[in-house]
């Protein structure tokens, strides 16, 4: 059961459940939270049934409950008529819809997978679900692909196939250098790992040749889906388990999707194509044929002609590799070279001429009369008593009816009678079933000419009778040939030859000489002319005939002849066209070839550029339908590989952004780009941008979806605001307190001022007065020529104070706390104009 979830887990033990007879649901992907999961099972065609999470138990309890009430056996022999008529009913209708014919498999497969069916579809018995089918023909694909269950691995079994690559590979490239190759065929290679594994082996070898030959891997199937899935050689990360890591970084790459991909130059070793093994010809020339865990799903009697066909396909000392569960017992195309591991080499077969299978092995003409016939044959039951009536009259009609021989339309013996050994002689040389060859010369020309009346004009012919040495005794043996009715599909015909010796025995007293009268001889002459009449009547026919057809055809051959003269003068007069045309072609072919390389590594680059890149990209043609996408694309709207093709409105994405592809159809409409910031279920932020799809001839062809993953560029734009704000709060305060210690130094400066000023005006200007004042003193009790010195002095001390006056009023003016700033600077003009004679304006 596949439920929500990325990845692909789960979907390589699908098949692996289905070939146990198990039940596999998945989980709607629409509906699903993480869509990729059950997206990956649905895509590998084995899941059962599809549903929301609310039905899917609801199923599995109706499934367990339906396994006590079908009522079909899995054994063929316990089936009742009903039940066995409704079987080979389903089986032609299988053939009717997927024109493969499953007659000619085993009957407890074939049940136990359509029980399988019933289990699900809750139907008892096999006409309930017959009836079914005629009502539901998609249940009968369904079923096809169920009876076709392809559980495959890479490199299954791994014993075996190391076995393979030390006993075998080596060998399959002995005496092939450049200009030989080395040629496989894969049976029933299902979604291609069996294929990709031969070839990979392949590879290796030729890795360690200086001149390897060219490798081709044939790999069939009778599936086109699962063909389609082996051509594409994309797997999920699962394949880890079943390969090296070695192998892996040699012959893989990194798919898109998150899985694994075969390298080109190991997918373009395989030619995968539709074959079906029981009637299309086989392929030739084999170096190596791998069927493996395919013959046991066939009926026994099949298997005889299906070795022949692998003995006609394969070289000479070339090789056979089975299934661990088959074997090729007491066959003499095939030897064992490892039985434990099921590896077979090619026999020589003494004949004298190829053995060469007969296909097709099953008849696709009249099926439902050929498989009613096998079916019943199969399903009877033998007899208890070995000495039935049957088996009684066919021994005594072998015993004592007269001998004869069944010859097919090679002349060649296809079955012998109990006692036609005396009629019969094997000539020298290599062994031979040719009629002609082991009869007596005696009766070569009438046996050539009764086959050829039994075969061409279905005619019944007795011979004259005729002397022949039997076992030292002259007998006179007469011979019927009688035509059989066609036996198989396509018409093969029989002839049965009857001998007879038993009318007269030629003995030399009664020899035709002995008789006086020369009535015998002549009764013997004239049958022996009227044979010849015979015969000669029929090469004058046929000679006739002949020369209607030469004359017919010289006819046609004067006209084709005509023809050919007028073609060839045209061709002559078109040579030079053509060889000049072909010098053009020949620059453009090269032209051609240098594109093509560019455009290869162009591919490349794009390639190895769109994986590499983390920014999710989406193509959408017109319909927005998905052309093309990054890998990072997959994380963000769960889509696969497989959903190329389909609508973008199909796929849920992360973001919970229902307008997605609105936005898209408002691009397509006004061609003008869409960009704005989204967030998804994860809390990253990424800037979506729209864009009209541009080709080179600027025609507009789609959109595309770019998703810049911008979280790292939010958050440092978000802590660069923080620490903005943080800055501009500091500069703040910084200004406060430059402010505040601005105004602190004012008032400092003021405090100082005023304490200079009073100083002044306190301290200094009081001793100046004190000093004035000892001056006037002496100049009262001083002589006269100290009055002029004190005058003087007492000048400098009036200096002094209008300075001293000056200063300290400079420093801190009265007016600044008296009357404010306005008088103040009015008295600063008056004190400037007084003190430097300026001029107020």
């Amino acid at each position: 059961m596949i439920l929500t979830g990325s990845g692909s887990d789960g979907s390589v033990g699908l098949g692996l459940i289905k070939e146990q007879g198990g039940l596999t649901l998945a989980q709607d992907p629409n509906e699903a939270e993480f869509a990729e999961m059950p997206r990956s099972a649905v895509a590998t065609g084995q899941v059962d049934e599809v549903l929301p999470l609310s039905g899917i138990a609801q199923q599995i309890s109706a499934y367990i409950d339906n396994r006590d009430r079908v009522e079909v056996p899995t054994r063929e022999d316990a089936l009742s008529g009903e039940d066995a008529e409704a079987l080979e009913q389903i089986v032609d209708l299988l053939y009717e819809h997927a024109s493969h014919d499953f007659s000619h498999y085993r009957r407890p497969t074939l049940l136990r997978r359509i029980r399988r069916r019933l289990q699900i579809r809750g139907t008892p018995t096999l006409s309930g679900y017959l009836d079914y089918l005629r009502l539901e023909p998609a249940e009968a694909r369904i079923l096809y692909h169920d009876l076709l269950i392809t559980v495959t691995n890479f490199f299954r079994d791994p014993d075996a196939f190391a076995a393979l690559k030390a006993e075998v590979i080596p060998k399959l490239f002995e005496g092939k250098g450049i200009g030989g190759q080395v040629r496989v065929w894969s049976i029933g290679c299902a979604t291609g790992e069996e294929a990709y594994s031969l070839a990979i082996l392949l590879h290796e070898h030729a890795a360690t040749l200086r001149t390897p030959p060219a490798l081709r891997v044939f790999a069939t199937d009778v599936s086109q889906d699962v063909l389609d899935r082996a051509r594409d050689g994309r797997y999920p990360r699962e394949i880890v388990n079943d390969v090296s890591a070695e192998r892996i970084e040699r012959f893989f790459s990194i798919d898109e999707g998150g899985g694994y991909r075969v390298n080109r130059n190991v997918r373009e070793t395989i030619v995968f194509s539709h074959h079906n093994l029981l009637a299309d010809p086989p392929f030739s020339h084999l170096d190596l044929v791998v069927c493996r865990n395919m013959l046991i799903y066939l009926q026994r009697d099949l298997q005889r002609g299906i070795y022949e066909l692998f003995h006609y396909a394969l070289e000479p000392e070339t090789f056979l590799f089975l299934g661990m569960s088959e074997s090729v017992d007491e066959n003499d195309l095939f030897q064992p070279v490892d039985k434990r591991h099921k590896i077979y080499r090619r026999q020589k077969v003494n004949a004298a001429r190829p053995r060469l299978p007969t296909l097709p092995l099953q008849s696709p003409d009249n099926a439902s009369r050929d498989r009613t016939a096998s079916a019943a044959a199969s399903s009877t039951k033998p007899p208890a008593d070995p000495t039935g009536y049957g088996a009684l009259h066919h021994q005594m009609v072998e015993r004592y009816a007269p001998p004869s021989l069944l010859v097919d339309q090679d002349y060649d013996i296809v079955h012998y009678s109990e006692n036609v050994g005396r009629y019969l002689r094997q000539p020298g040389g290599e062994p031979t079933d040719d009629v002609l060859q082991r009869v007596p010369a005696s009766l070569r020309a009438g046996l050539r000419a009764a086959l050829h009346a039994a075969f061409r004009k279905k005619e019944p012919t007795r011979s004259r009778p005729t002397p022949v040495d039997i076992e030292g005794q002259k007998r006179t043996v007469v011979f019927w040939v009688r035509p059989t009715d066609p036996v198989k599909k396509p018409p093969q015909s029989f002839a049965l030859v009857i001998f007879d010796d038993s009318e007269t025995r030629v003995t030399p007293d009664r020899s035709p000489t002995a008789n006086p009268d020369g009535s015998q001889t002549e009764r013997e002459l004239e049958e022996e002319l009227e044979v010849t009449r015979t015969r000669l009547d029929e090469v004058l026919e046929e000679y006739e005939i002949s020369q209607e057809e030469m004359r017919a055809a010289n006819e046609e051959l004067q006209s084709m002849n005509e023809e050919l003269k007028s073609t060839a003068e045209e061709l002559e007069t078109s040579k030079e066209e053509l060889q000049s045309a072909n010098e053009e072609l020949v620059i453009a072919n090269q032209e051609n070839r240098h594109k093509v390389e560019e455009l290869s590594a162009f591919a490349d680059d794009l390639h190895n550029l769109l994986m590499a890149t983390d920014i999710a990209i989406i193509f959408l043609d017109r319909d927005l339908r998905i052309k093309r996408f990054t890998p990072r694309a997959h994380d963000l709207f769960n889509i696969l590989r497989v959903d190329l093709g389909r609508p973008l409105d199909h796929f849920t994405n992360r973001f919970g952004d229902d307008d997605v592809v609105s936005d898209a159809r408002e691009v397509l409409r006004r061609l003008v780009p869409i960009e704005r910031e989204i967030t998804n279920d994860d809390r990253r932020d990424y800037l979506l941008r729209m864009l009209p799809y541009r080709t080179a001839e600027d025609r507009i062809d789609g959109v595309v979806i770019s998703l810049v993953d911008i979280t790292d560029l939010k958050q440092t734009e978000r802590e660069l605001q923080q620490l903005t704000a943080e800055l501009e709060g500091r500069v703040e305060a910084r200004t406060e307190q430059v402010r505040g210690l601005m105004s602190a130094l004012s008032l400092a400066e003021q405090r100082e001022r005023a304490r200079i000023a009073q100083v002044l005006h306190d301290d200094v200007q009081q001793m100046l007065f004190a000093l004035q004042m000892k001056f006037r003193q002496l100049q009262k009790n001083s002589p006269d020529s100290l009055a002029e010195r004190y005058d003087d002095a007492n000048d400098l001390l009036k200096q002094a104070f209008q300075m001293v006056r000056t200063l300290s009023v400079g420093l801190n003016p009265p007016l600044l706390k008296e009357e404010g700033l306005e008088a103040a600077l009015r008295w600063v003009g008056e004190q400037m104009e007084e003190t430097y004679d300026l001029t107020s304006l």
